[in-house]
Order: structure tokens, then C-alpha cells, then sequence
């Protein structure tokens, strides 16, 4: 355990370097303190709080990386995944109406879900995911469950829509920067919508 610690504030000290030295970065960065102040205030100092902000974190970086060079880095998945983990083992979390079962079920369907798409394009030589966006759906699946998972991903997928439509780009698109900002807002009033569709 202290092993982990150790390697995801590593991680953390080397995606920092990245974050101060690039404008949009920085804007990021900014943007992520707004939005950790508002989660902070939300679940109040537990011990999901810090959990959830250095998340916040490595999410930044997912978003930065995918806008500028198209491709989810693979620091990042690894530390969400660690914090994950940290997370199904959490205890009195603002998050407790999901499920340990919830979370572990979203984690091994979105595994499947990726290795089954990933034999799909390869065999028909197209791309219309990448590996990293589907390795984010599953970390981050272990943090908030698949529910409020597949709520970001729809919430995130509606932005990249109407986004790329106003802008009338053909070009690739990054979509990691739209899941994070889906999953943002999946924190924010995920508790909402469950309680809404779920009582």
C-alpha cells in the first residue's frame, strides 16, 4: 500500500513539470482548483475528498494530453486505477449508495467491452475508439460505478456533438477531453440523477 502511494505521487510530480510549462495547461490547472473547490465543499474533508481531487488531477492531464497529441496517456490510467482501488475499499464515502458489487461489475463488463472492440477494429483495420478512452471508462467505472460512468460517457459524448458540429471539424477527434469534463459533471449531480431515476 505505501508502495502505491509512493509510485502515484511520483506520477504526480512528473505530470506537474508537464502542467507548468504549457499555457492551455495551466488554464487547466486553474480550472481543476475551481472545480476541486467545489467538490471539496460537496463532500465535505472525508477521506473520499482527497481521492477524488487528485482524480481530478490526473484527469486534467488525460485532457491536456489527448487535446494536444491525441492519445490518452498511460500514467494517468495507471494512477486512476490505483486511486480505484483505493476507493472500493472506502468506507463511508458520499458514494456509498453504489455498490462494491456496482463498481467491480462496471470495471470487468468495460474490460470486456474494450478487449472486445479492440479485436473488432483490429480485425477490420478501422479505429472509431481509442484504447485509452475505453481504459478510461474502466478506472474511472472503480471510482463512481457504471452507472454515473455511463451517465459521463453520454454527457461527455453529448458536448464532443454539439462542439465538433459548431466548429465543422472532420478531423480526428479527441474525445478524452469530453469524458473528463462528462465525468466532472457526473461528480457534481451524480448523486442527483441516482437518487432521481433510482427512488
Amino acid at each position: 500500500m505505501c508502495f502505491l502511494v509512493a509510485l502515484l505521487f511520483c506520477f504526480i510530480k512528473k505530470i506537474y513539470q508537464q502542467f507548468i510549462n504549457n499555457k492551455f495547461s495551466k488554464a487547466v490547472l486553474f480550472i481543476q482548483i475551481i472545480v476541486g473547490v467545489i467538490l471539496t465543499l460537496k463532500f465535505s474533508f472525508s477521506l473520499f475528498t482527497p481521492i477524488i481531487l487528485i482524480s481530478l488531477f490526473f484527469m486534467g492531464h488525460i485532457a491536456i494530453i489527448d487535446k494536444m497529441k491525441y492519445l490518452i496517456p498511460y500514467l494517468s490510467i495507471i494512477s486512476l486505477f490505483i486511486l480505484g482501488v483505493f476507493n472500493l475499499f472506502l468506507k463511508n464515502s458520499p458514494f456509498d449508495f453504489i455498490s462494491l458489487y456496482d463498481k467491480l461489475f462496471g470495471f470487468i463488463i468495460f474490460i470486456f467491452i474494450w478487449l472486445l472492440l479492440s479485436f473488432i477494429q483490429n480485425k477490420l483495420s478501422v479505429q472509431f475508439l481509442g484504447g485509452g478512452d475505453l481504459m478510461l471508462f474502466c478506472v474511472i467505472t472503480l471510482l463512481i460505478g457504471w452507472q454515473l460512468t455511463i451517465f459521463g460517457i453520454s454527457i461527455g459524448s453529448f458536448i464532443a456533438l454539439i462542439i465538433e458540429k459548431l466548429k465543422r471539424n472532420n478531423k480526428h477527434l479527441p474525445f478524452g477531453p469530453y469524458l473528463v469534463v462528462g465525468f466532472i459533471i457526473s461528480l457534481l449531480i451524480g448523486d442527483f440523477i441516482f437518487n432521481f431515476i433510482y427512488l
